[in-house]
């Protein structure tokens, strides 16, 4: 299911990428088949998405733009790892108690810094997890 208004957003990261690498970045592939230089996320951070997702029914990672993705099976993506220490999670307007608007994605989505060291890291996790059910919900429902 494609999320247009999502795609329109992560075009931008495209740019100057050559039409054949673009085309591929475009599609969202198993992590297994996506080189490192081809990542604009740090794998530790990806490495923290997915254990996020682990415990969430019905996921698929891969990467989607350059990016660490979480998404329904072949559904509405849900979650992004982006650069080193951001993940954004799409909970919709009504936005979690936890995390800033993310700017870039738009009003539905929130990120949150990953690497939090004010707290304990598996108090820290379980937040993270529980943003992320949240997300899962809300394009759970939306998918539809």
């Amino acid at each position: 299911m494609p999320d247009e208004a999502l795609e329109n957003v992560l075009e931008r990261f495209l740019v100057g990428l050559p039409k054949t690498a673009a085309e591929k970045a475009r599609t969202f592939r198993p992590i297994t088949e996506v080189p490192l230089e081809e990542l604009g996320t740090h794998p530790d951070l990806g490495e923290r998405l997915l254990e996020i997702g682990k415990p969430l029914p019905g996921v698929e990672a891969g990467i989607f733009y350059k990016f660490f993705a979480l998404r329904l099976r072949a559904g509405p993506i849900f979650a992004l790892a982006r650069g080193t220490h951001t993940l954004s999670f799409r909970v919709g307007r009504n936005q979690s108690q936890v995390g800033q608007p993310d700017k870039e994605l738009g009003p539905e989505w929130i990120t949150l810094n990953p690497w939090n060291v004010e707290a304990p890291t598996a108090q820290w996790l379980a937040e993270l997890t529980r943003v992320a059910r949240l997300a899962h919900i809300f394009v759970s429902e939306i998918a539809v």
